[in-house]
């Protein structure tokens, strides 16, 4: 049968290993008493220790020692334990299992035993007794009696130094340090330490620096030539370059009227030819970046004519406004992105705004304004504002209109109200509803981008209308006159009944 090992084991350190005159071992000898039950044990068993830094739970430090084959004799038992250099000071306890030899489990007894001092009686204390107990040792107890000391930066000598004895580092660098009105020296203790005047603040004869908010304040910055060059440019001087910037400019001007402001600005970057225009404003990160011979043009924002080589007298203003103008002039586009209204290489043209992007426009100074005399103004479903023309010169195949208006004879007025999002204010409106109208002739119909109906050709109306009166007026007159012609014969008619 197993024995029951719930007595609690008992123990001291009693011995440390063997010393020497220079050191000692970390070995120490540990005599326990092991009861079974109420009985003292007897026998052969196997044995675990494992030394840990608290009382109970974890924290054990080192390995486990594992001891088979114990002899033990009325409950007693020696053996001899090294756990290493574990030992620093703090406490330790000593947890013990055992078993039967070579059988079973292990069984962890508790609790855990509190080591003696003696483990900690260390061959410093002999020392310090030795020698009138000042605690310190001779050059002959130390393992080495030598140093190495190795000269830094700048410094010259050291090597293998005795203890007891002195080296001299030396100087074999740095000569000397000399500071001036903005950058100060000073030598305290074998350190030199510079300083600066610098400050942040708007400070005559005093050296710029950032505060902690990365900002400085400035006064007026006079360019006595005149020019203010920012990044270098061929055949350029630079006031302020930007480091690694290569052709990437920041801001610069040229003696040819250009300004250019923004990264790559104006920098011919591909490469088609060098730049040879004047009077070129351009604002703007890539901004007109491919200019060569262009004059006179204004790109404002972000890619803004962006691939304009030789257009001239064009403004874009907004990102990618126009974007696609390559050799084009004369044109006009604001706030025109590389998505959107963007045109192509165009001449003459003027572009606002984004088609889908803008959904309503107003222009002040047209409403109340009266024009004695223009036309109506048209647009089309890619926002491209235009008039009628009804010169002959402007048309072909011109032919009556006959009959093709008595398709308005299907139409149907109406009276309406448009819906609250379109007019909040519900005004009464005459009309037509468009898709009755494209049931009587689709081509009385405008559609939209999507090619779903949208409104009623009403100007195509008015032509149809004018066709038709015209028709019943002539209808008219030919009735009038064979009316004329019967009241003549009538009168004939009355004149022989007198008779």
């Amino acid at each position: 049968m197993r024995p029951n090992f719930a007595a609690v084991i008992t123990g001291l350190a009693i011995s440390l290993g063997a010393m020497s005159a220079l050191a000692q071992g970390t070995a120490f000898t540990y005599q326990g008493r092991l009861a079974s039950g109420s009985n003292a044990a007897n026998g052969s068993f196997d044995l675990t220790f494992g030394l840990f830094s608290v009382a109970s739970g974890s924290g054990q430090v080192g390995g486990t020692i594992t001891l088979s084959a114990v002899g033990v004799t009325n409950g007693l038992f020696t053996v001899a334990l090294d756990f290493g250099a574990n030992f620093p000071g703090p406490n330790r306890w000593l947890e013990i299992a055992v078993r039967t030899n070579g059988g079973g489990t292990f069984t962890t007894l508790t609790p855990r035993q509190e080591l003696t001092p003696t483990p900690y009686a260390i061959y410093s204390e002999n020392a310090a007794t030795a020698n009138n107990f000042n605690g310190t040792l001779s050059n002959a107890q130390l393992a080495n009696s030598t140093i190495t000391v190795n000269a830094g930066t700048g410094l010259s000598g050291g090597g293998t130094v005795a203890l007891g004895s002195s080296t001299t580092l030396n100087n074999a660098g740095v000569l000397s340090v000399t500071g001036n009105a903005d950058i100060t020296a000073s030598t305290v203790g074998g350190a030199v330490t510079l300083g600066d005047t610098a400050t942040s603040a708007n400070t005559a004869s005093a050296i710029v620096k950032r505060d902690a908010s990365g900002n400085f304040s400035v006064g007026n910055i006079d360019f006595a030539s005149g020019d203010f060059v920012v990044g270098p440019q061929p055949s350029m001087p630079a006031i302020i370059s930007r480091a690694g910037a290569g052709t990437y400019s920041v801001l610069w001007s040229d003696n040819s009227g250009n300004v250019f402001l923004g990264e790559q600005a104006g920098t011919d970057n591909y490469g088609l030819g060098t730049l040879s225009g004047s009077g070129n404003t351009i604002m703007g990160y890539a901004a007109d970046i491919n200019l060569g011979s262009g004059n006179y043009n204004t790109a404002l924002g972000g890619s803004a004519l962006l691939q304009n080589y030789s257009g001239v007298n064009n403004i874009a203003l907004g990102y990618g406004a126009g974007y696609n103008i390559l050799t084009g002039s004369n044109n006009i586009d604001i706030f025109v992105d590389t998505v959107g209204n963007q045109g192509g290489n165009e001449n003459n043209t003027i572009r606002i705004g984004t088609q889908g992007t803008q959904t309503r426009t107003f222009v002040a100074g047209v409403f109340g304004a009266t024009s004695a005399s223009g036309v109506p103004v048209y647009v089309n479903t890619s926002g491209q504002l235009g008039t009628l023309t009804s010169s002959a010169r402007f048309k072909e195949n011109i032919h009556g209109m006959d009959d093709a208006s008595e398709a308005l004879l299907g139409l149907r007025p109406v009276t309406f109200r448009y819906k609250s999002e379109l007019d909040p204010q519900g005004i009464p409106q005459f009309g037509l509803v468009a898709e009755e109208v494209e049931q009587v002739d689709p081509d009385l119909v405008a559609r939209d981008d999507k090619n779903q109906i949208y409104t009623v050709r009403y100007e195509a109306v008015n032509a149809m209308l004018l066709n038709e009166f015209l028709k019943q007026h002539r209808t008219v007159k030919d009735q009038a006159a064979e009316i004329g012609q019967l009241r003549a014969r009538l009168d004939k008619l009355e004149q022989l009944l007198v008779k």
